[in-house]
């Protein structure tokens, strides 16, 4: 929404502030996948690390994860804060960030069964909890904080103190913004590097979404070319610093 406006304010190209649409598409084909990709997994023990296919029949990728992965996917736990009645931090409208939880919950479902959301107020709690059908694996109120801002910080030390506890038995943790989708392509290799130094971070690329008018006017895209689970195939790695291909 922040590229909205300043597409908007700087070039008169952007699409209206707060038109979330694409969002709300990308949401229901991310849930959809996540679920289609937990039932093929399920059904099939495979040998193969993310290795995948496309299915004729609903277009989805079929995305076979290997024993290991599925079992250091069990052993991980998604951690994340939201802040939805409180418009006071962020630069969201309210109906937005809750279409924003959708696709980043499952985006992370998708690989990651269990997904904790770490809240501030008991209108968050309860949407989280009851109204908004997403099976997290907890959800966590925690009201004694001094301001809004303080919930990423509490969300990472309520996190350590249940691991501490023996309340959590995770091996791994992925803290997230509850805004960000989760394109994961090479999980095996992510695993192996923390399995031989426990204790260093990955860290996720960062890419920013621009509105589809900038793209086709600014920057001359032909948008129809790419599918929805391009990604998969993609090498978004630039070339700087030490990264490699």
């Amino acid at each position: 929404e922040r590229l909205q406006r300043r597409w908007a304010k700087s070039s008169g190209i952007g699409s209206s502030a707060g038109v979330v649409d694409t969002v709300i598409t990308s949401a229901g084909l991310i849930k959809n996948f996540a679920l289609y990709t937990h039932s093929l997994n399920q059904s099939t023990i495979k040998t193969t690390s993310y290795n995948f296919t496309i299915n004729s029949m609903n277009g989805f990728p079929n995305i076979y994860i290997s024993p290991l992965d599925k079992e250091r996917f069990d052993k991980t736990v998604v951690v994340m804060p939201f802040l939805g009645t409180d418009m006071g931090a962020g630069h969201s409208k309210l109906n937005n960030r809750l279409q924003y939880l959708h696709a980043c919950f499952w985006s992370f479902y998708t690989y990651i069964p269990n997904v904790v959301v770490y809240v501030k107020h008991m209108k968050d709690y309860e949407y989280c909890k009851d109204k908004s059908e997403l099976p997290f694996y907890d959800v966590i109120l925690l009201t004694d904080l001094p301001k809004s801002a303080s919930l990423p910080v509490a969300t990472v030390q309520q996190t350590k103190a249940r691991i501490i506890d023996g309340r959590w038995n995770f091996s791994y943790i992925f803290f997230t913004e509850s805004d960000q989708i989760l394109m994961f392509r090479i999980p095996d290799i992510i695993y192996e590097h923390l399995d031989l130094y426990p204790r260093r971070l990955a860290l996720p690329h960062r890419l920013m979404p621009y509105p589809d008018l900038v793209l086709t006017n600014t920057h001359e895209r032909n948008l129809s070319t790419n599918g929805p689970f391009d990604w998969l195939s993609m090498n978004c790695c630039m070339k700087r610093q030490n990264c490699v291909d």
